[in-house]
C-alpha cells in the first residue's frame, strides 16, 4: 500500500471518528454536483472493502436492487434516496455499456450470420459507392485499409465491435469518412484504415472498460441512460483527430505507426483524465 493511500485511509478515519459519518454518506449530502457527486460515489464503490458496493460498480445489480444495497451496507437514512439514486443510474447504466461493449467485442464475425455479412458489405458501399464490389474475398478490400483478401481476419481481436465501429463512422459521418479515406490514400503518408479504425476501437474499449473514461463521460453526456452510440461517436471523434494527427506527424512511411500511435494516445489519456473535461467532438476532417 502506497503512502498516499495510507494517509488517506488515516484521513478517512479521523473524519469518520470526528463525525460519526461514512464517506458515502458525506458524499451524498454533499453540494457537489450531480456529476462530481456521482464519481466520487463510483471510488467509493470502488474502493470498498464490501464486496456488494464493488458489484454496484460491476453491474451486478439493478439500480433499485443497488440503492437497497448501499443503504443498508451503509445506514443510509431513506431521505438519501432522491440525492444517490440518480448516480446510482448513472453508475448502473455505465456498467451495462461496458457490459454491452464486452459482448459485441466478443461477438466473433461470422460469414453464415446475414447481419454480420450484411454491415460488412454496406461498410464497402458507404466508402466506395460508385466502386462495384466484385467478390466477397477479394484483395480488393485492402483499398479502404484491411491487410488482405478477407476483413473477417482482421476483426479478430475487436469482434464485431471492430466492424461495427467503422460502420457507424462510414454511416452516420459518410463525408467525414469519405474524406478522411481519401487521405489514407496519400502517396506518402497514408495508412490502413480499417486497421487503424479498429486499432482505435481497442484503445477505447480498453480505456472504457477500465474506468478511465468514467469522468468524461459523467461530465460530457447529457443523455442518461448512457447508449452505445456515446461510444461509436467517440470512436469516430478519435478516428478523425488521428488522421489530423497522422499528416501533421508527416510519417516518411508505416514503420512509424507504433510512435505515432503511441504519442497520440498519450496525448488524448492526459486530456480524458483532466477535472471536469468536456471535450469538442465536432468531426472537421475535409478533402
Amino acid at each position: 500500500m502506497g503512502l498516499w493511500m495510507c494517509l488517506w485511509k488515516l484521513w478517512k478515519w479521523l473524519v469518520h471518528a470526528f463525525t460519526g459519518t461514512c464517506e458515502l454518506y458525506r458524499i451524498t449530502y454533499s453540494k457537489l454536483s450531480l456529476e462530481k457527486r456521482t464519481q466520487q460515489i463510483e471510488r467509493c464503490l470502488r474502493q470498498s472493502k464490501y464486496k456488494e458496493l464493488n458489484d454496484i460498480y460491476n453491474g451486478a445489480y439493478d439500480v433499485e436492487q443497488s440503492l437497497a444495497v448501499v443503504k443498508r451496507v451503509k445506514k443510509l437514512p431513506d431521505d438519501s434516496d432522491e440525492r444517490v439514486l440518480p448516480s446510482l443510474r448513472r453508475t448502473v447504466s455505465l456498467a451495462a455499456l461496458k457490459k454491452e461493449l464486452e459482448a459485441l467485442r466478443s461477438e466473433a464475425y461470422s460469414e453464415d450470420n446475414f447481419g454480420h455479412k450484411n454491415t460488412l458489405l454496406q461498410l464497402w458501399n458507404l466508402l466506395m459507392p460508385s466502386v462495384p464490389l466484385e467478390a466477397r474475398i477479394t484483395k480488393d478490400w485492402q483499398r479502404i485499409g484491411f491487410q488482405g483478401t478477407d476483413p473477417a481476419t482482421d476483426f479478430r481481436g475487436m469482434g464485431m465491435l471492430g466492424l461495427r465501429c467503422l460502420h457507424y463512422f462510414a454511416e452516420h459521418h459518410n463525408a467525414v469518412a469519405r474524406s478522411i479515406h481519401l487521405h489514407s490514400h496519400h502517396p506518402k503518408h497514408g495508412y490502413p484504415l480499417a486497421i487503424v479504425s479498429i486499432d482505435l476501437t481497442s484503445l477505447l474499449f480498453g480505456w472504457t472498460t477500465s474506468g478511465i473514461m468514467d469522468s468524461y463521460l459523467h461530465c460530457a453526456v447529457t443523455q442518461w441512460p448512457i447508449s452505445m452510440d456515446e461510444f461509436m461517436e467517440i470512436h469516430c471523434y478519435l478516428l478523425d483527430k488521428f488522421d489530423k494527427f497522422w499528416i501533421s506527424k508527416e510519417p516518411e512511411n508505416l514503420m512509424a505507426f507504433n510512435a505515432i500511435r503511441a504519442e497520440f494516445a498519450s496525448q488524448l489519456q492526459q486530456e480524458l483524465i483532466k477535472e471536469d473535461i468536456k471535450i469538442d467532438m465536432t468531426l472537421t476532417s475535409t478533402c
